[in-house]
């Protein structure tokens, strides 16, 4: 063997490894982005059901007041005998 095709062989052989060592790097860094992409999500996820928690609270509250307010004006009502 020539020591041309020897140092052929030696650079196939190290690009191989090289290759070989960039594989789990890259399937390292596709994980990393994939679950940083996923937990972007459910801070998402976990900022609108906040969001939509404190709507929900703040209708029922409403409700409540507005259920007051037609009590009252139903017991103002002269004459009314409105089933309460």
């Amino acid at each position: 063997m020539s020591g041309g095709q020897r140092f052929i062989d030696l650079a196939r052989v190290l690009f191989q490894f090289v290759g070989l060592w960039e594989f789990p790097r890259y399937i390292y860094r596709w994980i990393f982005k994939r679950r940083s992409k996923l937990e972007d999500e459910v801070e998402t996820l976990e900022y609108r059901v906040a969001e939509q928690t404190d709507t929900i609270k703040k209708l029922r509250n409403e409700q409540k007041q507005l259920a007051a307010e037609l009590k009252s004006a139903r017991d103002e009502l002269p004459g009314c005998h409105c089933p309460h």
